[in-house]
């Protein structure tokens, strides 16, 4: 990923062209490579940031709840606004011996920033 790359990204999010959750949503922080959100009566915090993993931007959506991991529910809400409703979107069950764990009350998720799927298309058997 070029360094011009990056910089747009980062371009996009200086204008306020990040993400625009819904109501209640509130912004809380505005970093070069991303943004955090909270909605305090849900009692939920989000992190979306954009970086390059082996030279492709991807987003990251961190999810968190004060008391509780994130219901699907409310995942699946963040998603939507955060990426899109036809975003790709991986949840990451990595090796136990990779595992960081920083707050036990989240959930990530990773999407390419160029929109393309990056797994095979497990649903073209009707299973997905």
């Amino acid at each position: 990923m070029t360094d011009q790359a990056l910089q747009g990204v980062a371009d996009t999010i200086a204008r306020g062209k990040e993400p625009t959750p819904p109501f209640p949503w509130r912004l809380v922080q505005r970093s070069q490579d991303g943004c955090a959100w909270v909605n305090p009566g849900a009692r939920l915090s989000v992190i979306w940031t954009c970086n390059a993993y082996d030279g492709e931007l991807w987003f990251h959506v961190s999810v968190s709840h004060r008391d509780r991991i994130p219901k699907w529910e409310e995942l699946v809400a963040v998603k939507e606004w955060s990426l899109g409703s036809e975003a790709w979107a991986y949840e990451v069950l990595a090796p136990r011996s990779r595992w960081i764990n920083i707050n036990p009350h989240v959930l990530h998720l990773w999407s390419p920033a160029n929109g393309l799927r990056r797994l095979p298309d497990f649903g073209a058997a009707g299973t997905l």
